[in-house]
């Protein structure tokens, strides 16, 4: 794949296209149009947990009707955007809110170096995944792989407990979209929990 041909003038031009409602990139167009209505529709994914809430999440719920959708984020200020069942916390602390293997898929887009900075974080979310997933439930991350500062699920031991999952979306286990904005391109990758 070609790099993005990034530049601050155009990602500010993509940004604010955007935040005015006449853009949606690439990554954002994926999720929302066949990533969480393939989640909606499928059988088998009656509960599922979004990881990370900002204002444009507010209308995922309405995709999950006769399904149960949760969310997650730590800013108490963006809790109004989240599911009607809402937990203001890290994903890290699922346990204290939900039992566990209740969930069968989690959802999270963008955690991944912003907000979960470190390597410890990405296996500390891993092992919290696991543990609130039943067994053959789904983990979805959409990640900047190619910016080097953000932690790699490839270096997290604890993705031993996941194996890759084909899903129709990604036309496979992963689907890689060129980014007009600084992280140059967005990867989601699709598991499922296998002990």
């Amino acid at each position: 794949m070609s790099e993005s041909p990034y530049s601050p003038t155009k990602a500010w031009f993509f940004r604010a296209g955007w935040t005015l409602g006449v853009y949606l990139p690439p990554d954002r167009r994926l999720l929302e149009r066949e990533i969480l209505p393939y989640y909606a529709a499928a059988p088998g994914f009656s509960r599922v947990l979004f990881v990370g809430v900002k204002s444009y999440n507010k209308v995922h719920e309405e995709l999950f009707r006769g399904r149960e959708f949760v969310t997650i984020e730590p800013d108490p200020e963006l809790a109004q955007f989240g599911a009607k069942r809402h937990h203001v916390d890290v994903v890290q602390n699922i346990a204290k809110y939900e039992a566990p293997g209740s969930f069968d898929a989690i959802l999270m887009n963008g955690i991944l170096g912003f907000g979960v900075n470190t390597d410890q974080a990405v296996t500390d979310v891993v092992l919290a995944s696991r543990e609130a997933l039943r067994l053959g439930g789904h983990l979805l991350f959409g990640v900047n792989e190619d910016v080097e500062s953000h932690p790699k699920l490839s270096a997290c031991d604890a993705m031993k407990h996941f194996e890759p999952e084909a899903i129709a979306p990604l036309g496979g286990t992963h689907r890689k979209l060129k980014s007009p904005f600084r992280e140059r391109s967005h990867t989601f990758c699709a598991f499922r929990r296998v002990d």
